[in-house]
Order: structure tokens, then sequence, then C-alpha cells
């Protein structure tokens, strides 16, 4: 369908930061479909990349409505909000992502990269419990020890902190490819 190649388009020129045309296209694709939910989440996420994060916040809003258990749509929904300003909005929007998706590594690291949040013992224990289930993606563990380190460090507790940081690390590490010599 041309819906689907030109979301496809979307998304490239989204990831190249080409915000403009991506823009264009998006706005081609919701003059035929208003209501596409997959259009509506690229649009958000388009216009957060270009600073629109008001009009971000909005169509996220719009989006939740209508499809309130999609814990991607929630980080992304924080994500803007804590870009906004509105950092107890965010926090409750990663909140709901977690209460979706407990294991979702992304969103403990958004809370985590917030300089001022502070994890609790109740988070901790969370987080260990999802970093030791079986079958736990790589992305959600890099992420997972990542929080997990910042938690430990902010808790003052250096050797466990630099021990999730190292895992973290090695994890990230062994999904890159890099030759020095090429």
């Amino acid at each position: 369908p041309v819906g689907h190649h030109a979301a496809e388009m979307g998304v490239v020129l989204h990831e190249q930061n080409r915000t403009d045309e991506a823009l264009a296209e998006v706005e081609r694709l919701l003059a035929a479909e208003p209501r596409n939910p997959v259009y509506l989440n690229l649009l958000a996420n388009v216009l957060g990349r270009g600073g629109d994060h008001v009009r971000a916040i909005d169509t996220f809003a719009a989006v939740l409505a209508n499809y309130p258990s999609n814990p991607r749509i929630w980080m992304a929904y924080g994500d803007a909000l804590k870009t906004e300003g509105r950092t107890n909005d965010g926090i409750a929007a990663y909140r709901r992502s977690l209460q979706l998706a407990p294991g979702f590594g992304e969103a403990w690291w958004s809370l985590a990269n917030l300089k001022t949040f502070r994890f609790s013992p109740t988070d901790v224990q969370a987080m260990q419990t999802q970093l030791a289930r079986v079958g736990a993606a790589d992305d959600d563990r890099l992420h997972l020890h990542f929080a997990l380190g910042k938690a430990l460090e902010d808790a003052g507790q250096y050797a466990g902190s630099f021990e999730h940081y190292s895992d973290g690390n090695r994890i990230r590490r062994a999904g890159m490819v890099y030759n020095a010599e090429a």
C-alpha cells in the first residue's frame, strides 16, 4: 500500500534528522487518514525532534487517549513532557510505561536521566527483578544496568554502581561492530 511506503519514508527521513521533509510526508499521510495512530505517533516524534514539544505533547496525548496500553508511546510522551519542563508529568508517564511493561529498560533509564530523580528501594528491587528475568532482551538489560548503576551511585554504593555500569557497557560493546584497522 502507498501509505505503508510513505510511512516508511517518513520514518527514514525522521531518523536522518530531515525534520521538515519528514513532517511534510507525515502530514500528507494524515490528510488521508487523520486518525491513524501509527501516523499520529510518527507525527509526535517528528514534532518533538523539530522542537515543537507542545504540539508533540498534544499529539501523544491524543494517541494515548485511544491506545492507552502502549508503553513505548507513554515513554515518548514522558520524554516530551520532560523536555517541556513538566518533569512531574514526565515521571508519571514513565511510571505508566513501567506499569505496562516492568522490564522496559529504556523507561527505567529515562527516569535515571532526570537529574533530580532518585530511585526508591522498591524501584531498585523492581529493576533487579527484571534484570534477573530469563529471556530479558539485551537492550532492556543494558538500560536496566545503567539505571541500576545510577541508582546505586546516588545511594553512595559505588562498587555496586560500577559493576552495573561495567555490565551495561559490556552489553553495549558486544552489540557494536568496530574494527580500528578498518
